[in-house]
């Protein structure tokens, strides 16, 4: 998670306290355990529940950035069965007032708040 203005990692500046962020399913109500890594300029989280509530009746989360900041988002995925194999596909990813970046060679998201 960046500053849209400055770029500045805002975990990495002391804005959040990666111990405090984490991802709430709405449909599902419940908290997702988020991992987090780091290097020497950015905080990186994992969701690994994230996208196994398939369809949109179970799309709705919070993305929840402290006790007093909440940032409501949609998660949207299909189940895909080919060549033997089943995986879940991204339909839609929609969050208001922050700009999203998918970084393809690193499959994720970067959120600029």
């Amino acid at each position: 998670m960046l500053n849209k203005d400055s770029g500045e990692d805002l975990v990495a500046n002391g804005t959040f306290q990666a111990d405090e962020i984490s991802v709430f399913s709405i449909a599902g109500n419940k908290k997702h355990e988020l991992q987090f890594s780091t290097d020497s300029t950015a905080y990186f989280f994992t969701d690994q529940e994230i996208g196994w509530e398939t369809g949109p009746e179970k799309a709705s989360y919070e993305l929840r950035l402290n006790p007093s900041t909440t940032l409501p988002f949609i998660y949207e995925t299909r189940k895909v069965s080919e060549d033997c194999c089943t995986f879940f596909e991204l339909v839609r990813f929609e969050m208001d007032s922050v700009e999203r970046l998918f970084i393809t060679q690193q499959n994720l998201f970067q959120l600029r708040i």
